[in-house]
């Protein structure tokens, strides 16, 4: 609904919910988003500058717009903010591990002390994906001055504005319900960041976006901005595992040919627990490829490997070290933590001899591939 009220040339305009959203029920919730004006003051929320302001009222509470001499007649647009009643009990938009996440110790204290290393007080952050808030707010208790964080997933973003504010935390971090992209293409963020943080990874790096929230970062950064991570390095070893490649190959039966649903087969990767499959390494651990949100480096990486067991290589098994600053958050199976691993199944698997060095390619979308292969 969009409200056009006629503005003064100068003094204040008072806009209450009702003009804007008329009917509106005692306990919603709304967004308004005032364009076209200067300066609007929000009575205890204090001055925002700009000329595109978003803040949240409830019915009780009135706009005050100061309009400037000689500024074109503004505009106000509102829409409804879910609230988590809106939800059906039991009922989940988000995955499961978000609730293993927030509870990985080794995890959250990488970051936590990424944080305090950065001195952060007094900064600006931006945080790319929200989740239910717990980084947004680890910036906010460290002393930054003010933490804009942006999340796509409604049910998290309502989550995030609860947890935000039941810790009192409300003035310190704001949540923009969109994309990096749609803030890079010039939405919700009128600043330039001290500090850009993102944790959109997932067990083999790139899945959740990686090289098109580089291009956001490289956007909405300015040259003296800090990203974290600063770095991303992706491990891997050569694997023979049936169980796991079980887990993306059907087997035909002696007696019926199941190859048809082989077709719908994962060609880059997927992730898997690694302890609760039988498995032998073939290769010792290697770097594989790195990755920066700051340099972003496409085309497919090559490496060498070792072989030091002979046997079937049925693909690569990765792990991530992420770089906040001087801590890592991983997946390395050796840390215990909530994430799972990465394994890149090879399309066709191949022999490999001890004592033998294999070229390979691991492709921006993860997909592993060697140069030369020989049947198993």
């Amino acid at each position: 609904m969009v409200c056009r009220p006629k503005a003064p040339e100068t003094g204040s305009l008072i806009v209450h919910p009702e003009s804007v959203v008329p009917g509106i029920g005692v306990n919603a919730e709304f967004m308004l988003i005032a364009k076209g004006w200067k300066t609007a003051g929000f009575g205890s929320l204090g001055q925002f500058l700009g000329e595109t302001l978003e803040f949240h009222f409830r019915p009780e509470e009135q706009l005050a717009v100061n309009i400037d001499s000689g500024l074109p007649h503004g505009q106000c647009t509102s829409r409804r903010i879910p609230s988590l009643n809106d939800s059906p009990l039991g009922k989940r938009s988000f995955p499961t591990w978000h609730f293993a996440m927030m509870n990985d110790v080794c995890r959250n204290q990488a970051i936590e002390h990424s944080i305090r290393d950065a001195g952060v007080t007094g900064k600006t952050v931006f945080e790319i994906g929200t989740g239910a808030g717990l980084t947004a707010m680890l910036f906010a208790k460290h002393g930054a001055r003010h933490v804009y964080t942006c999340e796509v997933d409604e049910q998290l973003y309502d989550v995030a504005r609860e947890a935000i504010r039941t810790n009192g935390l409300e003035e310190h971090v704001t949540i923009i319900p969109a994309s990096s992209t749609e803030i890079a293409e010039g939405g919700g963020l009128d600043v330039v960041p001290d500090v850009v943080f993102t944790e959109t990874l997932d067990c083999g790096v790139v899945g959740e976006g990686f090289f098109s929230i580089a291009k956001d970062i490289h956007r909405i950064a300015g040259p003296e901005t800090i990203i974290l991570p600063g770095m991303v390095v992706q491990y891997g070893y050569l694997i023979n595992s049936d169980d796991i490649r079980g887990l993306n190959v059907a087997q035909n039966r002696p007696d019926l040919d199941l190859s048809p649903i082989n077709g719908h087969s994962t060609s880059s990767y997927y992730p898997v627990r690694l302890p609760v499959h039988a498995s032998r390494s073939l290769s010792p651990s290697c770097q594989v490829r790195k990755y920066s949100y700051g340099e972003p480096q496409h085309g497919a990486a090559a490496f060498r490997m070792a072989a030091y067991r002979d046997g079937t290589c049925h693909g690569l098994l990765s792990y991530f070290h992420a770089f906040y600053g001087n801590h890592v958050v991983s997946n390395d199976i050796r840390d215990g933590g909530h994430w799972h691993q990465a394994f890149h199944p090879l399309a066709t698997p191949f022999l490999v001899k001890a004592g033998h060095t294999y070229e390979f390619n691991l492709g921006d979308d993860g997909s592993f591939s060697v140069a030369e292969t020989k049947e198993a």
